[in-house]
C-alpha cells in the first residue's frame, strides 16, 4: 500500500504540509468530527444521513473499509468516484517532488487519505462533512479539519502504546482536538466529565453530555424517545440492529441540532431528517445480520468494551431455549484476545479461530496465550474452513457470530460474493 502502510506516527505536520499543498481544502466546508473508542462509525453514518435527509450535501468519511478502499469517502452517500489507492500514491509522488525539503517524515497512508478525501469534498463542494478520527484525536490527521462541532463517542482503554496508559490519558488525547462550537458527548462518570467540561471551557466550546443535557427512552421494536432540552422526538425508529445503537442515534441526533443551531438551518427541516436518517441509516459490519437461513450476524467489535456489547446481544439471541452460538473470529496480531473471549464466556458454545495472513495473530499465537484452556475452541486454516465448521456445528436452529475485526468481515464478504459468483 502506498504511504508508510501499517506505521503509525501521530503528528499533524505532515497533514499541515499536505492540505497547504492542496489549498487548504478543508476551509471550503463545514465539518464535525467524531472521536471516540467505540461507536464512532456508527455515529458518523447516523449523523451523516440525518443530515443528508435535511437536503444536505454532504462528505462522510470514514476507516477502515471492508471491501475496497473506496468505501472510505461517501459524497451524500455516493462512493468515492476514483481510484484511491492510485490517487493516493499519485499524491504522494506529486508531494515527494514538490515538498521533499519540508517532509521529514514519508506521509501515512491514512494522512495521504484524509488530504484525498478532503480535496475530493471541496471539488464536489458539500455544504458539511462528517469525520471520523483514525486512532487518537489530537494529533490524529482529521484535527487539521474540524471546525463547527466534535462528538465524543464512549471511551474505553485501547491503543494504549499510542495514546496512554490510563482512561484519563486516552480521554485528553481524544478531546484536545476540540475547537469547534459544541461538543457533544457520550454520557461520561463525573471525574471524566469534569475533565471534559474543563477543556470546553478553555475553547469556549458548547457541551451537550448523554444523562445530563439530552436523553433517550427505549421503547419496542427499535422504537425510542429523543429528549433535548424542552423537545421531544416521539417514536423514532432506528433500524440497525443492537441495543447500543439507541446510544449512538441519540449522540448524532442531538450533533445534528446543535449543527443546525449553529448554521440556522430550519427546525422542521432538522425534525424531518432526525427521524428519516436514523430509520434509513445503514451500518455495515456492525450486529449486522448478514444471512437469515442460516442465522449469522457480523460485527467487527475487536476489544474489551465492545465484547460487553456484543455478549448483551447474544444474551438476547440465545433465548431461554439456549440457541447454540458459535463465533469465528480473527484478531490483529497486536491485540491479546484473552479479554476479549473471556467476556464471551457462557452465550458462546464454541469458539472457531481463523488466521488470515500477516496482519493477523497465527497459529502458534493460540498456544502463546493457552487460549485452548480458556475457551472451548477450534483452529481452522482460513475463513471459510472456519465457517463451514461453524454451520454445521450450529445446525439448522443456531446462530453463526463473526467478530474480531474488520479482517473478519472482509474475509466474509470476500467470501459470498466468490461463492454467489460459482452459484
Amino acid at each position: 500500500m502506498t504511504g508508510s502502510a501499517g506505521i503509525i506516527k501521530p503528528g499533524l505536520e505532515r497533514i499541515s504540509i499536505l492540505l497547504k499543498y492542496l489549498g487548504n481544502p478543508q476551509e471550503k466546508f463545514s465539518s464535525i468530527r467524531i472521536a471516540g473508542t467505540n461507536g464512532k462509525g456508527s455515529t458518523a453514518c447516523f449523523l451523516n444521513s440525518i443530515l443528508l435527509q435535511t437536503g444536505a450535501s454532504t462528505g462522510l468519511y470514514t476507516s477502515p473499509h471492508i471491501r475496497k478502499p473506496e468505501e472510505r469517502i461517501r459524497v451524500s452517500n455516493a462512493l468515492y468516484e476514483g481510484d484511491l489507492l492510485h490517487d493516493v500514491g499519485k499524491l504522494e509522488k506529486s508531494i515527494n517532488s514538490s515538498l521533499s525539503k519540508q517532509l521529514r517524515d514519508r506521509p501515512t497512508f491514512f494522512e495521504l487519505a484524509t488530504a484525498v478525501a478532503l480535496d475530493y469534498f471541496r471539488e464536489k463542494k458539500v455544504d458539511v462533512a462528517v469525520l471520523e478520527t483514525g486512532l487518537g484525536g489530537r494529533l490524529d490527521a482529521t484535527a487539521i479539519a474540524g471546525n463547527i462541532g466534535d462528538v465524543l463517542t464512549d471511551i474505553a482503554l485501547d491503543h494504549t502504546e499510542y495514546l496512554g496508559n490510563s482512561i484519563e490519558e486516552i480521554l485528553l488525547e481524544k478531546i484536545g482536538h476540540v475547537k469547534g462550537m459544541f461538543l457533544v458527548s457520550s454520557s461520561l462518570p463525573h471525574y471524566l466529565g469534569n475533565l471534559v467540561k474543563n477543556r470546553c471551557e478553555k475553547t469556549g466550546c458548547q457541551l451537550s453530555v448523554l444523562g445530563r443535557n439530552f436523553f433517550f427512552e427505549r421503547l419496542e421494536n427499535g422504537a425510542f424517545n429523543f429528549i433535548l432540552n424542552s423537545v421531544t422526538f416521539k417514536k423514532l425508529w432506528k433500524t440497525s440492529p443492537g441495543d447500543f445503537q439507541y446510544r449512538n442515534a441519540a449522540i448524532a441526533a442531538a450533533a445534528a441540532l446543535k449543527f443546525g443551531d449553529h448554521c440556522r438551518i430550519a427546525f422542521e427541516k432538522l425534525s424531518r431528517g432526525i427521524r428519516e436518517g436514523i430509520e434509513q441509516a445503514f451500518i455495515p459490519a456492525r450486529f449486522e445480520m448478514v444471512s437469515n437461513d442460516p442465522l449469522v450476524f457480523l460485527d467487527v467489535g475487536h476489544n474489551y468494551l465492545s465484547s460487553w456489547t456484543i455478549r448483551h446481544e447474544l444474551v438476547k439471541m440465545r433465548g431461554e431455549k439456549g440457541r447454540k452460538i458459535v463465533c469465528v473470529f480473527t484478531m490483529m496480531k497486536n491485540r491479546n484476545p484473552v479479554p476479549f473471549l473471556k467476556s464471551l464466556l457462557g452465550v458462546t458454545d464454541l469458539f472457531i479461530f481463523f488466521p488470515s495472513g500477516e496482519r493477523t495473530l497465527r497459529k502458534k499465537d493460540i498456544d502463546r496465550y493457552e487460549l485452548r484452556q480458556i475457551v472451548p475452541l477450534e483452529v481452522a486454516d482460513d475463513f471459510p474452513s472456519a465457517y463451514k465448521t461453524a454451520i454445521d456445528f450450529s445446525g439448522r436452529t443456531g446462530l453463526v457470530f463473526l467478530t474480531g475485526s474488520f479482517v473478519t468481515a472482509e474475509n466474509y464478504y470476500t467470501f459470498t460474493d466468490s461463492y454467489e459468483a460459482l452459484a
